[in-house]
């Protein structure tokens, strides 16, 4: 949806304006976080500091503050765009915008009740034994 919201703004007749801009910023960042919690992820450093950086606790704080700046910036940029003409992809961008703030709204609760029952958002390893028939 990030990605998506910064494809609009781009699509925008004039994607310079501080709502466009802000709209923007605040998608590029979401990236930026999502790959690095990605990386975290992928290999398995998260196991490895999670008590000591409160992961849970971390994601939940990041995804509620980056749920109320997509609403402010995706309100901001529906407004410019639905005040001047030519400006439709504003628009679009704030409504993938306000796609973007459920999903965060989202994680932030989901990592919110995983703080609060101590579970691990990391995968877990399935250890499985196989035996060879004797033949």
């Amino acid at each position: 949806m990030n990605l998506i919201c910064i494809i609009c703004v781009a699509c925008a007749f004039n994607p310079y304006v501080s709502q466009a801009t802000f709209l923007e910023f605040v998608a590029s960042t979401g990236i930026i976080v999502a790959v690095i919690l990605g990386v975290l992820y992928v290999f398995h450093i998260r196991e490895k500091v999670a008590q000591l950086l409160r992961l849970n606790f971390t994601e939940c704080v990041f995804a509620a503050v980056w749920c109320f700046f997509f609403f402010a910036a995706s309100t901001a940029s529906v407004v410019h765009g639905s005040s001047y003409q030519y400006q439709q992809a504003l628009i679009a961008a704030g409504f993938f915008g306000y796609l973007s703030m459920v999903l965060y709204g989202i994680d932030a609760f989901l990592m919110f009740h995983a703080w609060r029952t101590g579970q691990t958002a990391a995968a877990q390893q399935a250890s499985e034994q196989v035996t060879t028939p004797a033949y």
